[in-house]
């Protein structure tokens, strides 16, 4: 990637699939080749439909002359032969996520195990709590009734082949409320809907794309403190985002449960968090360079009109995000009057403003850039991620 344009360098790659088996395992493998003649012999296999918990493939034909080529279009050129059932093979059973003939089972498509593209802009890749269960409650008596056994590996209960979490709220904001107009109470526990979390592209370049959630997702601190302290015999000012509090949660608790069910395409990004990445080329608390699985954009991130943004501080749409319900259950600052910013939440970004050693750049419920201080626990988390396609 273009570290100029993104203020981020890619610095790992995706291995989609290691070894190519004998009809084509590999995503891309399909392109045109050289010798197709009226004597090639082609396998046909008809599609294989997905079940809730068995991957299903796409109807495909294989060379037998020239084996690990398949196409998803019927040849023109050459002999074609029925291959039989396709789901009998250890082929199909070795098909993963980047093979183009690869269709993911229910279970896999519900729980967001690899990046599904919603659209030319967009991505559901991982899960995370964030609607309430309000009054469903033959579904909330079956949760209650789970016992540890149904505990999953981020630490949600699996429920009906879905992830629900067990939630008990904290000191939330004065008149906060879900979508459906109730109270968030104080101290009282809710079941959440672990759901697909939809990504916005930013950026596509050599195989990779920049995502951005859509949402607010939950509430954090920058950094629990406002004074400086010394790490490696260095001082390090509260609002450095090396050493805060919210990059030791994305690429900590954040990453081990939103991801638990599958992490392989998130690939390992040279964070760039220069004084060139904040409102000035000499910000004094400008922190090192770190490399990420999950971060925070840049303030100029945000005033990138390559990305979609508008460069200037002022309220603007396209910065705008809603707030998950979760993230209202935990205190997120968000527009609770009617409007077109109603539900849209405050997040941060990771840069540090240049004027005060506890001050950060957040992005308000308008979509204005303001400061906000490092402590502040009720300013919003919306990470972002670089995937191999």
């Amino acid at each position: 990637m273009n570290r100029k344009t993104l203020f981020l360098l890619t610095s790992a790659s995706l291995a989609l699939v290691a070894t190519a088996t004998l009809f084509g395992a590999a995503k891309g493998a399909s392109f045109p080749r050289a010798g197709v003649t009226e004597t090639t012999l082609w396998k046909h296999y008809a599609a294989v439909t997905e079940s809730e918990n068995v991957h299903g493939s796409k109807e495909f034909w294989a060379s037998c002359d020239d084996l690990g080529h398949h196409v998803l279009v019927e040849p023109t050129t050459g002999t074609i032969q029925e291959g039989g059932d396709f789901s009998k093979t250890a082929y199909f059973d070795d098909l993963a996520y980047g093979d183009d003939r690869y269709v993911p089972s229910a279970f896999e498509t519900r729980n967001a195990v690899y990046p599904v593209s919603t659209g030319s802009h967009s991505f559901a890749y991982g899960i995370y709590p964030q609607s309430v269960i309000y009054d469903d409650y033959d579904l909330i008596n079956a949760l209650d009734a789970l016992d540890e056994s149904a505990i999953g590996p981020n630490g949600w209960y699996l429920y009906g082949g879905s992830y629900y979490a067990k939630m008990k709220t904290g000191a939330t904001s004065t008149g906060a409320r879900f979508d459906n107009g109730e109270s968030i109470a104080k101290n009282k526990t809710y079941w959440f809907a672990c759901e697909p979390i939809e990504w916005d592209v930013l950026h596509r370049e050599d195989g990779t794309a920049y995502l951005l959630s859509d949402k607010v997702l939950d509430a954090k601190c920058y950094y629990d403190g406002t004074t400086s302290r010394t790490i490696d015999e260095k001082t390090v000012s509260p609002n450095n985002y090396r050493y805060s509090d919210i990059r030791t949660w994305l690429n900590g608790a954040f990453l081990d449960t939103a991801f638990a069910l599958g992490e392989g395409s998130i690939m390992t990004t040279a964070v760039d968090n220069s004084a060139k990445t904040t409102e000035t080329g000499t910000n004094p608390y400008a922190s090192e360079d770190t490399e990420d699985k999950v971060f925070l954009p840049s303030y100029r991130d945000y005033m990138n009109v390559y990305y979609g943004f508008v460069n200037s501080e002022g309220a603007t749409s396209t910065r705008t995000a809603k707030s998950s319900e979760l993230s209202r259950a935990f205190g997120v600052s968000y527009e609770k009057n009617t409007g077109a910013n109603q539900w849209n939440g405050y997040f941060h970004t990771r840069s540090p403003k240049a004027t005060y050693m506890r001050d950060i750049h957040v992005v308000e419920s308008d979509g204005k850039m303001n400061a906000g201080y490092t402590n502040y626990d009720n300013i919003g988390v919306r990470p972002a991620i670089t995937i191999g396609l």
